[in-house]
């Protein structure tokens, strides 16, 4: 975690005397709902979660010891796979997927994809909406 995410970890922390834990997203935002973060999340290129502790920051910007990454759960990773919106995406869930019941979503969310992709194709509208009449 680079210093500017970690200053703005801790500022959240700083703020929120009763927040124990916050849910970070690669691009630095920080979340106290998991949901939360994980919605957001499946829209960046790079869709991993952090959990920062409270009890684990210092003044120290030595971060290392802070991050834990969250454990999505079969349906959770099963969710997000339906919910891809660009092959680019299930390549990145599939990398290191072992369950079979999340790898079958993913193949069948890109199938989705690819039948979205030809029906475009293959069935061009007239985006200007002029008439041809």
């Amino acid at each position: 975690m680079n210093k500017e995410v970690f200053e703005k970890v801790k500022a959240v922390f700083d703020a929120n005397e009763d927040l124990e834990q916050q849910i970070v997203t690669s691009d630095g935002q920080c979340f106290n709902d998991e949901s939360d973060a994980f919605l957001h999340a499946r829209g960046l290129q790079d869709s991993e979660l952090k959990v920062m502790h409270r009890a684990n920051l210092n003044d120290s910007e030595e971060v290392g010891d802070t991050e834990e990454p969250v454990k999505l759960t079969a349906e959770e990773r099963i969710e997000r796979a339906q919910k891809a919106e660009s092959a680019e995406q299930l390549d990145q869930y599939a990398a290191d997927e072992k369950a079979k019941t999340v790898l079958s979503a993913i193949e069948a969310r890109r199938k989705e994809l690819i039948a979205g992709s030809q029906s475009k194709d293959d069935n061009p509208d007239n985006a200007s909406g002029d008439s041809q009449e």
